[in-house]
């Protein structure tokens, strides 16, 4: 249980300081940044209910479970939480500058018609 763990803190420890450093920033302060924040929770708030009612249903039903592992997989489902919270913040956050990047910005109308027209052949404009 504890090389398991042992890998998962590192891993825990850079999700942490990427959440923090994101939810303290301006950027997380906008419209977009809420947004990212509330769509990398929402990813993560079904991973603790549901390890817990796993470990409940295997601790009644299958065997039993000691305390010392039952703090263990508290441990393990608090990780694995922030590093899915974290993990989604650098997803969202590559998305939203790949968005921005690749010319979805607003055009005029006449920019538009342009571009279609050099496409298309026709001479307009």
């Amino acid at each position: 249980m504890s090389l398991f763990i042992g890998f998962l803190l590192p891993i825990f420890l850079v999700a942490i300081y990427v959440f923090f450093k994101f939810s303290w920033s301006k950027e997380s302060k906008d419209e977009s940044g809420k947004q990212i924040l509330m769509k990398a929770a929402e990813n993560a708030i079904p991973i603790f209910p549901t390890g817990w009612l796993l470990m409940e249903y295997y601790h009644r039903y299958i065997q039993e479970i000691s305390l010392q592992l039952y703090r263990d997989y508290m441990g393990i489902l608090v990780c694995i939480t922030f590093i899915v919270i974290g993990f989604s913040i650098v997803v969202l956050k590559q998305k939203r500058k790949q968005n921005n990047s690749t010319g979805l910005q607003t055009q005029s109308l006449r920019e538009v018609i342009s571009y279609f027209s050099y496409y298309v052949g026709l001479s307009c404009c």
